[in-house]
């Protein structure tokens, strides 16, 4: 008789830890799930957070409040007369360069050797 009983106990046994397998299991598909779906809700609301980002009215109303600021708000400031000139040259360089570009080239390819040899010959 002690031979059945450690016996029936191992087959209790394993029967108990396959029903707590299976269970586990089953709740780590069932959060897996949820994972998944609170995943997709966020990716959904970051695309549409994305497509208004990048859609005209944002920028056009980006651009819009910058220039108020910049007219407005920020006119009286001294600092803000360079960075307006400072705004137009770039701006200005960005729409010329193409144009200059044959005629900028070779100067520009000289670099730092022909500032250096300017300083030399004022000397």
């Amino acid at each position: 008789m002690s031979a059945v009983r450690p016996a029936a106990r191992r087959e209790q046994r394993k029967q108990d830890l396959l029903l707590a397998s299976a269970l586990l299991r089953r709740q780590a598909a069932g959060d897996l799930e949820l994972l998944a779906a609170q995943a997709d809700s966020v990716g959904r609301r970051w695309q549409a957070l994305r497509a208004w980002w990048q859609g005209p009215a944002w920028r056009t109303g980006i651009g819009a409040a910058t220039a108020v600021a910049l007219v407005l708000g920020l006119r009286r400031l001294r600092w803000m007369r360079l960075a307006r000139w400072a705004w137009l040259g770039w701006r200005t360089w960005r729409i010329a360069a193409p144009w200059l570009g044959p005629w900028i080239a070779p100067w520009m390819a000289r670099g730092r050797t022909a500032w250096a040899e300017w300083g030399r010959s004022r000397r």
